[in-house]
């Protein structure tokens, strides 16, 4: 291994830690449970779908975890690159930017400090990227001083599909809903469902951050773990050392 190989060594732990934390994010219990109580009065069965409210608290510090460890993996490529060009005592930060504008001015700047052919890289690899914006959500959720949380979708659940005795039932939410309530009713019937009846399929995205574009949470953790695979994968090439490789199954 090449004394310029070994530099990317923090960055491509960072990367791996990332990743521990989002399998520790999918292994998390259900942020939904799917009710059923029985109307004693009329005999109906009542069904609905609970937020549960803790979970989604749960998780906060794990996705902070995942946007550090991603972000941070980045601007340790940066100051890899900045050695390998013989910068020493630079204090910078990977260009993160949604604005092509602000980009463009970054990678100036960053022009005194890392060599061109880096630099490059840096472009490239975001041009390639129709999900680059999503970055900006991982720099914004690393950032200690904004206030987000994760919310359900405030339009409607991705789908409630229940297979009752009248058919299959898809339901949407009334905008705003969660916003009062932790609780959806779906379903009375007369009829008792069973238990392999029922399907929610809940789409989460996080809220507080500027711009609020939110996004996804696994969508953003993957799609983020790409672009820093992607560069460190290029970097690694071009430092004449062992290629960073991510390793299958891991998108």
């Amino acid at each position: 291994m090449t004394s310029q190989s070994l530099l990317f060594d923090d960055a491509a732990l960072l990367w791996a830690r990332a990743q521990m934390h989002i399998a520790e994010y999918r292994r998390e219990p259900p942020s939904w449970r799917f009710d059923e109580v029985r109307d004693l009065g009329t005999g109906d069965w009542l069904y609905g779908a609970t937020l549960d409210r803790e979970a989604l608290r749960v998780r906060k510090p794990i996705v902070s975890d995942i946007a550090n460890n991603l972000v941070h993996a980045l601007d340790q490529v940066l100051a890899a690159c900045a050695r390998i060009h013989g910068t020493t005592r630079s204090r910078i930060y990977y260009p993160i930017f949604n604005n092509d504008e602000r980009f463009d001015e970054a990678l100036l700047k960053l022009s005194k400090s890392v060599g061109g052919e880096m630099l490059e890289v840096f472009r490239c690899v975001r041009d390639a990227d129709p999900f680059r914006a999503h970055l900006a959500t991982l720099k914004q959720l690393s950032n200690s001083a904004k206030h987000w949380a994760l919310v359900p979708p405030t339009a409607a659940i991705d789908a409630v599909g229940i297979a009752s005795p009248r058919g299959r039932v898809m339901v949407d939410v009334p905008i705003g809903h969660f916003d009062h309530s932790d609780h959806l009713p779906i379903l009375r019937t007369r009829e008792r469902l069973e238990h392999w009846a029922t399907e929610i399929l809940v789409g989460m995205r996080f809220s507080g951050l500027d711009p609020e574009e939110g996004g996804d949470p696994m969508t953003v953790f993957i799609s983020g773990s790409r672009h820093v695979a992607t560069v460190l994968t290029q970097v690694t090439t071009l430092s004449g050392g062992p290629v960073f490789a991510a390793g299958p199954g891991v998108f």
